[in-house]
């Protein structure tokens, strides 16, 4: 009963607290208040065999948000081919694309609260630990640096 218990309290974590956000908003909101980077996932997750490579293999793995979760906030940005987005949703994933230059799926933008570009990648054949170390030594840096402007 009490490991019952455990995995409905990790269940309701990961959901309340963890995991893709499709609001943008929202999660800059959530960034903010928590001081996170955001990263961003452009994505056709219905059609782009990469995308979905992409989320199973690497993104969606515990070990992945286990490792990134204080660091960022998740916001996914989708443009399938078979799912209707409401229109609002479509508009808010066309201005983000177009904002920060997108050109293909799947592309991760790492952003600070300004909005500006820490990193930018996609796929990358390596273990979703790796991915995340990777994508935490980037937003590191880039603190860093920006600690040091600031001081």
């Amino acid at each position: 009963m009490k490991k019952f218990f455990v995995f409905l309290l990790m269940v309701y974590t990961y959901t309340v607290f963890g995991g893709w956000n499709e609001d943008y908003e929202a999660a800059y909101k959530r960034a903010k208040t928590f001081n996170k980077n955001i990263v961003l996932y452009f994505t056709g997750s219905d059609w782009c065999p990469w995308c979905k490579k992409l989320k199973n293999d690497i993104l969606d793995k515990d070990d992945f948000f286990h490792l990134t979760d204080n660091y960022f906030e998740f916001v996914e940005i989708d443009f399938p081919a078979k799912e209707k987005l409401s229109d609002k949703q479509y508009q808010d994933n066309k201005k983000l694309k177009e904002k920060y230059g997108v050109e293909g799926f799947p592309t991760i933008i790492i952003i600070d609260l300004d909005g500006n570009v820490i990193a930018k990648t996609g796929y990358s054949p390596i273990s979703s630990k790796e991915y995340a170390q990777k994508l935490i030594k980037w937003s590191e840096a880039h603190n860093s640096v920006k600690k040091k402007r600031f001081k």
